[in-house]
């Protein structure tokens, strides 16, 4: 690689940063998210009045994660799975992780007693704070700007 000036530099690291952080770290963000959400979410209870869809469309589901570049340098992830309208709370105007992570918004109240169902249920909290344990978004980071020639430590 042959830079002309700082700039050419600057440009270089940025692009490679943002292509990490679009590929290696929002993989990381994401598998992260699914195991909280394992958690979290399911861990705490086994549901009465519906089944859960876990990978297949649910909230652990992948294909339901959405990583946008917001601007150079910040990724954000976000769980935009949709209700299950299998049991009618398309009413909702609330989004599934809104309601998880609130407790408000579900269809069926206590009615079944108090099994963690209406609860909040913050699986991004846990998320950020899984990754700020371990680190493993900063290291994914480090090693996609290895890759592209850029001595990351």
């Amino acid at each position: 690689m042959n830079f002309n000036n700082l700039d050419d530099i600057e440009a270089y690291i940025t692009r490679q940063i943002n292509n990490g952080l679009k590929n290696e770290v929002a993989r990381v963000v994401k598998d992260t998210m699914a195991d909280e959400i394992q958690t979290t979410v399911y861990g705490v209870y086994s549901p009465i009045m519906y089944e859960r869809r876990y990978g297949n469309g649910g909230l652990s589901d992948e294909r339901n994660m959405r990583d946008e570049l917001v601007s150079d340098g910040v990724l954000a992830v976000s769980n935009e799975t949709p209700l299950n309208d299998r049991y009618g709370s398309s009413y909702s105007r609330k989004s599934l992780s809104e309601i998880v992570i609130s407790g408000e918004g579900y269809m069926y109240h206590s009615q079944y007693g108090n099994n963690g169902y209406e609860q909040p249920r913050d699986f991004i909290d846990a998320t950020i704070r899984s990754l700020q344990s371990t680190g493993a978004h900063v290291e994914a980071l480090k090693n996609a700007l290895r890759k592209a020639g850029i001595d990351a430590r």
